[in-house]
């Protein structure tokens, strides 16, 4: 599990780990802990905080090196579309007040 944890920190947050443990609410000690290998297995609660910051994480990968390491599923992906819309329709407002106040 530590080489997927790597790659986890490598992809989604450029190797960094602090960035890796704000995300997903890890403490710093116990990444250390699993990297170095003093934490051979992670528990279910680690696990689960992955799981959680990244969603698309195939957890079979996580914890077995499963082929496929990221999962997509329709619902993420529409969650995903909606977010965008919102953040769109929240600038497309903002432009709107800016010229109708001559802010432009």
């Amino acid at each position: 599990m530590i080489n997927q944890i790597l790659s986890i920190i490598e992809t989604e947050c450029q190797g960094n780990k602090i960035q890796f443990c704000i995300e997903t609410k890890i403490k710093r000690d116990l990444l250390y802990s699993i990297l170095s290998g003093r934490n051979k297995n992670p528990g279910v609660n680690t696990i689960q905080k992955i799981k959680i910051a990244y969603p698309t994480i195939n957890l079979n990968w996580l914890i077995s090196d499963a082929p496929e390491k990221y999962i997509f599923q329709e619902k993420h992906y529409q969650m995903i579309i909606s977010e965008l819309e919102k953040e769109i329709r929240t600038k497309n407002i903002l432009i709107d007040y800016l010229k109708s106040n001559n802010l432009d």
